[in-house]
């Protein structure tokens, strides 16, 4: 058996090795050189919440989840609410996931939570377990305009549908939370920078407060340590731009990008899960 005062040292010492290399490719800076423009966001007035639910279906009823999500009358409902921004509702890639999610804005946190409670209502006898669901705060948003520091949740993809939709939960080390957060960051940065073909925009979410490892994964992989949750969702034009943008970046050498990506890695406390989906609804 393995003691864990070890894994921790050794955990420790890959991220000093990670840190230092990123302080030397950013010439002694802590941050990388990335050459992106930070934009002002339009008409921001407050905090904007993103209510983020996974829903797995059961077979043989997934066609009326899809359109129980999709409801126009629901979302004209949702409109009405003065603090409502916008929805995503996102559907599987292929026939065989069974697995939606919606992404929805508001500028008020009450108004998300009877939002949720709304939504779960609606799909009972729809799902095989109670949706996993997660409230977090807007960060940041970036897109080939560059980056948006104060975002109000409408930076890109206004109204469209059909693009490809990324989520990636990712739930950091408590220790080294800081660390996590600007390695992030910056790895964003440098996507501005890059403008990789087709890419539409990136929105960073992270909950406010630490979050129990039960409520952070209800099913897998649990974490065994509170912490905060980040969440990057990000759209594509198409699914073949959006692997070519992934695997340009896997391979490339460049040693700010490599550092920032160890950094990334070596705070995680579980594999990170990363869903591929479609834009079937957007609504605002």
């Amino acid at each position: 058996m393995i003691d864990s005062r070890i894994i921790g040292v050794r955990v420790r010492c890959m991220l000093v090795v990670s840190v230092l290399a990123l302080a030397l490719a950013g010439c002694g800076s802590m941050t990388a050189p990335s050459q992106s423009r930070t934009v002002a966001g339009p008409d921001r007035t407050s905090t904007v919440y993103g209510q983020i639910v996974l829903y797995h279906a059961v077979p043989n009823r997934a066609a009326e989840l899809k359109r129980v999500l999709n409801d126009r009358a629901f979302v004209r409902r949702l409109s009405a609410e003065p603090s409502f921004i916008n929805e995503r509702v996102l559907e599987p890639i292929d026939d065989y996931s069974l697995m939606y999610i919606t992404y929805t804005k508001f500028s008020d946190r009450r108004a998300a939570g009877d939002y949720l409670s709304k939504r779960l209502d609606s799909v009972r006898g729809l799902v095989r377990r109670p949706p996993e669901h997660h409230l977090a705060k807007l960060d940041a948003a970036y897109s080939p305009k560059g980056v948006i520091e104060d975002p109000n949740g409408k930076e890109f993809g206004l109204g469209r549908t059909g693009q490809n939709a990324h989520l990636g939960l990712f739930v950091p080390q408590s220790d080294y939370l800081s660390e996590y957060f600007k390695a992030i960051d910056q790895v964003k940065r440098l996507h501005v920078d890059r403008k990789p073909a087709g890419w539409l925009g990136d929105d960073l979410l992270s909950t406010e407060a630490t979050v129990a490892p039960a409520a952070i994964a209800p099913d897998s992989p649990r974490p065994r340590h509170a912490t905060r949750l980040s969440l990057n969702y990000g759209e594509y034009d198409s699914f073949r731009e959006a692997e070519d943008a992934y695997l340009n970046r896997q391979s490339s050498r460049n040693p700010d990008l490599i550092a920032l990506q160890n950094v990334f890695y070596g705070t995680l406390q579980v594999p990170s899960r990363y869903y591929i989906m479609k834009v079937l609804g957007n609504y605002q």
